[in-house]
């Protein structure tokens, strides 16, 4: 039987929750309507806790990209079709990919960052596998100095744009739970190996020798 909720929850801890189940059902191909709805309402509740607490006015910059690019209405239109059906009990919604969740979590990883300084293991996750896979488009540069290993990344992820998404998918949650089984020894071990005077690519030498 599931513990009952003790103590509060503040809004930022709800959407913490929100988006890191929306991240498990993403990667693991959950139902995507769910995914999308909790990443949207954790998006929801981060952009009007911005509106509140963030200083830079990071908050309007997304919502003006958003109705720039046609995103905040789409985003609207299916949140408010998985949300209300007093206008439209007869609706239909036509169309929905898992990238439209992909890409409010990714807006709601941002504002959650900026807002709390800090990621949870799931959004360190997300993030991690973006900037991995998107990182030409995003102008991420290869910390790799080895070249063989540069080009064998790269090699990736060109291949990753070309196949299908259910072998894009399996890719994705690979990674994931790789990721959350070892961040923290990696870490532990970065650190360790940075006390005893090596650099980053010394790191990631001795890495890829003991595989």
């Amino acid at each position: 039987m599931t513990e009952p909720l003790k103590g509060a929850i503040s809004k930022t801890d709800a959407a913490r929750r929100q988006l890191d189940t929306a991240i498990e059902l993403w990667f693991k191909e959950g139902d995507g309507l769910s995914a999308f709805t909790l990443a949207y309402a954790s998006f929801k509740l981060l952009m009007n806790l911005y509106t509140h607490q963030g200083t830079d006015g990071f908050d309007g910059a997304i919502d003006r990209l958003m109705s720039e690019t046609g995103a905040r209405k789409s985003m609207a239109h299916t949140a408010n079709f998985l949300k209300h059906a007093d206008r439209d009990p007869e609706g239909v919604l036509p169309y929905f990919h898992p990238d439209l969740t992909a890409s409010v979590i990714g807006l709601a990883t941002l504002l959650y960052k900026r807002l709390t300084d800090s990621l949870s293991l799931k959004m360190q996750a997300f993030d991690s596998w973006t900037e991995m896979t998107a990182a030409d488009d995003l102008g991420i540069p290869e910390l790799d100095q080895n070249a063989e290993r540069a080009r064998a990344n790269q090699r990736v992820r060109d291949a990753l744009r070309q196949v299908p998404r259910e072998t894009y998918m399996r890719s994705a949650v690979r990674y994931y739970e790789f990721f959350l089984a070892n961040r923290d020894r990696l870490l532990a071990a970065l650190d360790e190996a940075l006390a005893q005077g090596m650099s980053v690519q010394d790191f990631l030498d001795s890495q890829f020798k003991a595989l």
